[in-house]
């Protein structure tokens, strides 16, 4: 495609373990980073599909120092969760209008209340790729979904989400009006900002039972697996546990009389 570059996946066998498959990912995100920057230093500008936090977090952890002279990250608006790399050529700015993003809103009766997971489903079972769509932004009545450009005219034939009518209009940008994430406060008492003590507090768990999370690869910090028990968190991080959720710690823990941290974090609902 003209412009743009894909990241394709490849499924692996039922007898490859998920960790070659993860490594697999990997190598091809790594390989599609260096194709960015040879295109992007030859003053071509190029582009991914939409990425999700993980594979965002792992590419900028492969980023170079000059790197960020000619890489960006832009999903449509400034909070995005899921972004499009952009590479361009040295001593250029990037500007947010060249990414090929383009974003598409659906009203719909207040009272049917579709959700994220309804236009998710609705979406990818009509044949669309998840890379090729950024994020689903719900409030009463009105969806704003964001789409790579190759891909805008087939979104906008959408005309039901299951079984509820809705009607699709490009929208302009800068976006405006857009629902905020909802959170949750979650707070407690942990021994230290350990992953395991933290991990233990964010999903209502023994620590004995986070320390079997964090060592099977269920646990993420900052979109990345960290197995390590031990490693500690700061103020700021991002904690995602596999069946719980993502947290985010919201500030400096307090002492308490008896040598302890009051803890508070965020969860993202």
């Amino acid at each position: 495609m003209s412009g743009s570059w894909a990241i394709c996946w490849t499924s692996w066998k039922t007898t490859a373990s998920i960790s070659d498959f993860v490594q697999s990912e990997e190598e091809r995100l790594l390989s599609r980073l260096s194709d960015l920057r040879y295109a992007a230093r030859r003053y071509q500008t190029r582009f991914t599909f939409f990425l999700n936090e993980r594979e965002r977090a792992l590419l900028e952890g492969a980023m170079q120092g000059t790197d960020r002279e000619i890489f960006r990250f832009w999903g449509g608006y400034p909070s995005a969760e899921r972004t499009i790399l952009g590479a361009f050529p040295p001593e250029r700015a990037a500007q947010e209008e060249e990414f090929p993003i383009a974003a598409v809103g659906f009203s719909y009766r207040k009272q049917d209340e579709l959700t994220h997971r309804d236009f998710l489903g609705a979406l990818l079972a009509q044949g669309r790729k998840r890379e090729t769509l950024g994020d689903i932004l719900i409030r009463p009545g009105m969806a704003t979904v964001l789409v790579h450009r190759a891909h805008l005219q087939e979104l906008l034939t959408v005309e039901k989400v299951g079984r509820v009518g809705v009607r699709g209009e490009m929208l302009s940008f800068p976006l405006t009006d857009l629902p905020q994430a909802k959170t949750e406060p979650v707070e407690g008492v942990i021994a230290s900002l350990r992953l395991d003590c933290v991990t233990a507090l964010a999903a209502g768990v023994s620590r004995e039972k986070a320390a079997g999370l964090i060592k099977s690869g269920l646990v993420s910090v900052n979109h990345l697996p960290q197995t390590s028990v031990s490693h500690l968190l700061t103020a700021g991080d991002i904690l995602t546990v596999r069946g719980s959720g993502k947290f985010r710690l919201t500030g400096e823990p307090r002492p308490t009389k008896k040598g302890r941290l009051f803890l508070t974090m965020e969860h993202f609902i």
